[in-house]
């Protein structure tokens, strides 16, 4: 998929000719998205949360890493010296053989736990492959250039306890758009459109948010397969597909965190930095409504008397001056 991505950027393709090229994935897909409504799904909420803890102490931290070991060693050891994490998990994307104790013993620290788990095949989608069994109900979804401070951390963490089968996240979007007569036609809003214009939120970016381990297991076992084929097609939208199953499975909105301090300090790098980045990712909503048949999110406003807003309101122009 690393290899779709390039070829995208050095190409760049049109969205309608990567359309045509994939008929037989999009031939799926309904005429219409349909309003804002719960979606009938096969998949049983309820039987995961049988199994639920529900007064949960810990949490795991899941890094999502690609040839950036510097970004992997600073996330690693700032998360280490934070509270409440039961272990590291790191989703090794390279080729190359991960960092063991004997060959990089900086990369675990004394008194955490970190374990390297190699990816299965190169996919977005293996960010939410569980290879092995996790203790905790919480994971901290984080890529490794992503920094919450632990404070911020902590904030996160309650949060999600208060309501654990929602998202929690700290980088908000909102949708817009509805069908018409050329079918489902959504838009993926900036953040700068999304703090400053609609000022409101449908998803959260799972670059840093925390999710129920059972979602893992749902995206990657239970979902169908169809939503998993098409981001592989397009090397993107992995987070709006997790947000889609969410909130079609609640019916409700996820929460945002406000956390001070927070920076994204590999702006400018990924797939993000793609001049198409945005109509991929509007591309990737209208599919996947029509998919579903409908739209599942919710959206909740922004709420400007929180004392930390003021940041969320200038981070865009922060994130600007970081990336120069």
């Amino acid at each position: 998929m690393v290899l779709f991505v390039v070829n995208l950027w050095w190409l760049k393709p049109s969205i309608e000719q990567l359309r045509k090229e994939n008929g037989d994935l999009l031939s799926q897909l309904t005429s219409s998205c349909g309003a804002s409504r719960k979606v009938d799904s096969p998949i049983d909420l309820h039987h995961f949360r049988a199994t639920v803890n529900d007064n949960p102490q810990t949490f795991t931290v899941m890094i999502n890493t690609y040839k950036r070991k510097k970004y992997l060693l600073r996330s690693i050891l700032h998360y280490a010296t934070c509270s409440s994490i039961e272990s590291i998990r790191v989703v090794w994307g390279e080729n190359m053989i991960p960092p063991t104790l004997e060959t990089n013993p900086e990369f675990f620290p004394r008194g955490t736990h970190v374990e390297f788990t190699v990816a299965q095949r190169d996919s977005l989608n293996e960010r939410f492959n569980i290879q092995k069994p996790i203790n905790t109900s919480a994971i901290f979804s984080v890529d490794d250039d992503v920094y919450i401070p632990c404070r911020g951390l902590s904030k996160g963490f309650e949060a999600w306890k208060r309501e654990p089968w929602q998202i929690a996240g700290y980088f908000p979007r909102i949708h817009s758009g509805s069908s018409d007569s050329r079918g489902c036609q959504l838009e993926y809003k900036s953040k700068i459109e999304t703090f400053w214009l609609h000022r409101k939120y449908s998803m959260l970016l799972t670059k840093a948010a925390f999710i129920h381990v059972d979602y893992f297991n749902i995206y990657t076992h239970h979902m169908h397969k169809s939503f998993r084929q098409y981001v592989d097609m397009v090397g993107n939208c992995e987070d709006i597909a997790m947000q889609f199953l969410v909130s079609n499975l609640t019916g409700s909105p996820p929460q945002l965190i406000h956390a001070f301090g927070l920076f994204d300090v590999g702006q400018g790098e990924g797939i993000s930095s793609s001049k198409q980045h945005s109509k991929i990712r509007s591309l990737c909503l209208s599919d996947l409504a029509s998919f579903y048949g409908g739209i599942p999110l919710r959206s909740r406003e922004l709420d400007f008397s929180h004392p930390d807003f003021l940041q969320l309101m200038l981070s865009p122009i922060i994130d600007f001056l970081i990336s120069l």
